[in-house]
């Protein structure tokens, strides 16, 4: 069996791929890289590691003895599949704190500072006086709630600390104290925060435990001025709920990357919701040179790992969802 790496990427970073490629060397691996599954599939066949997305790289791998996938996120992976061959797993998570980061900050000031209104008055040609504008908010003293404390909520939570905002409250399953968060709530108290809240950002995994998290109820406990940022997974919010609420001005806002079903179907009423901002799943993009290069880093680790017959490092468990 030849010793051989594949990886599929659709931006291809020649700095970033080259640490991969030193690194596999030193253990007399080759490295093959692709556009897209289609162009990598002839090549599968007698690869023994494969960085990528998506089951349908699995579909004729017998040789594949570890699958690096590419996202954070492991929903969709059938944990049969890899415990049956005996496939090793592992994933990205940690690669888009940054990039995932800045875009939670960006919607949020946008919104908090109108510029999606300020955009379409500029399509219609409209100027509004400095009287006119006497409703805008700020990070700076603003009470966030983080519902996710691991790499992406706890990236965010450094970084929005020097907005100076009034305090920034984590909310995971175990309560672990994590140095970013002023303090950290285990999930069974999350009612009672939801209240004070100013800004809701959640970066929770896809699991069960977090089917509906933010649910009508929930919903309902939130202020009028409350703000909701989704960057995790779709599933973590009641979207009919979050939707009616929009509507009838009971929350102020909401931004959403992810959703119950992607691409979000055109006919969605998600689309018309009022004060709703939707991205395409687009916040953790590896578009951004840093997350690239960050994702490689990452994977050679790994490499040295695997060939050292040490643990992975970044090693999930899908039936857990992380």
């Amino acid at each position: 069996m030849s010793k051989k790496i594949v990886i599929i990427k659709t931006h291809k970073d020649e700095a970033a791929l080259a640490l991969v490629k030193d690194t596999a060397a030193k253990y007399g691996y080759s490295v093959e890289v692709y556009g897209d599954l289609d162009e990598a599939k002839p090549h599968l066949e007698d690869a023994e590691i494969i960085h990528g997305m998506g089951m349908g790289l699995l579909a004729n791998t017998p040789n594949a003895k570890w699958y690096c996938i590419a996202s954070a996120g492991i929903n969709g992976y059938d944990a049969d599949y890899f415990d049956e061959r005996g496939v090793l797993v592992s994933n990205s998570s940690g690669t888009y704190g940054t990039t995932i980061a800045e875009h939670i900050i960006m919607m949020a000031t946008m919104i908090m500072r109108h510029m999606f209104r300020f955009d379409e008055l500029r399509r219609e040609g409209k100027w509004l006086s400095f009287k006119e504008v006497t409703d805008f908010r700020t990070l700076c003293g603003s009470k966030i709630l983080v519902l996710g404390t691991g790499n992406l909520g706890a990236t965010f939570a450094g970084r929005v600390r020097s907005f100076e905002p009034a305090s920034i409250v984590g909310v995971s399953k175990s309560g672990r104290e994590v140095p970013e968060f002023d303090r950290v709530v285990k999930l069974e108290e999350l009612d009672a925060e939801l209240p004070n809240a100013d800004l809701i950002v959640m970066c929770l995994p896809g699991t069960p435990e977090t089917e509906n998290v933010l649910n009508k109820e929930r919903i309902a406990l939130l202020s009028k001025d409350a703000i909701v940022i989704n960057v995790g997974r779709g599933n973590a919010i009641d979207e009919d709920a979050l939707m009616d609420a929009l509507e009838n001005d009971r929350i102020a806002a909401a931004a959403l990357d992810v959703f119950k079903e992607e691409p979000l179907p055109e006919e969605s009423p998600l689309w018309k919701t009022k004060n709703l901002y939707i991205t395409p799943h687009v916040s953790g993009q590896e578009t951004a040179h840093v997350t690239r290069e960050l994702n490689m880093r990452m994977f050679c680790e790994d490499i040295e790992n695997y060939c050292e017959v040490r643990p992975l490092k970044y090693a999930v468990d899908l039936r857990r969802g992380y």
